[in-house]
């Protein structure tokens, strides 16, 4: 906990697993985050980053998205291809963003996988 309140962290999560945790914690700048992980080594504790996101700046970062994930996502959501019945085609999104149905379709497969493990998953036993 030493490394957390020492270094202006917000714990956002934590789990427990086994002989492990995992936290999800938000740092007010990556000096931060660097003294953690001095902190760690000279105690001997194991530290690994699993990813480092920006909260400002572009939104798709905040969510573990590249901006071309986050723009297939946005506007499939905007233009109706996640209600039933669908306001839209995946064929037809991908003709709006000039690609090809393919990677229109991984675009938003690869964002929904993105989001679902970073919201519904994380901590969740044997996740990690």
């Amino acid at each position: 906990m030493r490394m957390v309140t020492n270094h202006d962290a917000t714990v956002l999560d934590a789990y427990g697993w086994r002989d492990r945790w995992k936290l999800r914690v938000m740092y007010p700048d990556r000096n931060e985050l660097s003294g953690v992980s001095e902190f760690c080594n000279s105690h001997g504790l194991s530290f690994d980053v699993e990813s480092v996101r920006e909260m400002d700046g572009e939104p798709a970062g905040r969510y573990g998205l590249t901006s071309e994930q986050f723009d297939a996502l946005t506007a499939a959501a905007e233009r109706g291809l996640f209600e039933v019945p669908r306001g839209v085609t995946v064929e037809e999104l991908a003709g709006e963003f000039d690609v090809s149905h393919q990677a229109m379709s991984e675009r938003i497969r690869r964002g929904t996988g993105a989001l679902v493990e970073d919201t519904l998953l994380i901590g969740m036993a044997g996740g990690d």
